[in-house]
This record gives C-alpha cells, structure tokens and sequence, in this order.
C-alpha cells in the first residue's frame, strides 16, 4: 500500500475514490512525491 495522504492510500498504483490516479498501474508510473512505504 502507498500513502499519498488524505487518508487515501493507492495499491498497485490505484485508488478508486481519487480519480487522478486512475490508469497508473505501476510504482515507477507514480511522481516523485510520493513516497513508496
């Protein structure tokens, strides 16, 4: 799981209640600040 705040946490690169992040797939697809845990 990755915390990228709000209380939204991503698994596998996707959260569904946080539609900015829909379509990324893979760690290596996420931008700089967020920090892999």
């Amino acid at each position: 799981m990755v915390d990228i705040g709000g209380g939204h946490q991503m698994l596998f690169g996707v959260d569904e209640d946080w539609q900015p992040w829909l379509g990324l797939r893979s760690e290596t697809d996420l931008p700089d600040q967020v920090q892999l845990r």
